[in-house]
């Protein structure tokens, strides 16, 4: 599937969707803990990092 087939999938408790870029701060903030980091393949995260991504 292409990115842009990406179809939104939604529940009364769910919605799954493409990244918004108002989603970019909650993304990194999550990215960026050291608590998340630490069960993750990742290390430091950037402002920088999360526009590419």
């Amino acid at each position: 599937m292409h990115h842009n087939d990406f179809k939104n999938i939604e529940t009364k408790r769910l919605l799954l969707r493409k990244f918004q870029i108002e989603d970019i701060n909650p993304f990194l903030a999550y990215r960026s803990n050291p608590e998340v980091a630490k069960y993750q393949s990742w290390g430091d995260y950037r402002i920088e990092q999360a526009l590419e991504a």
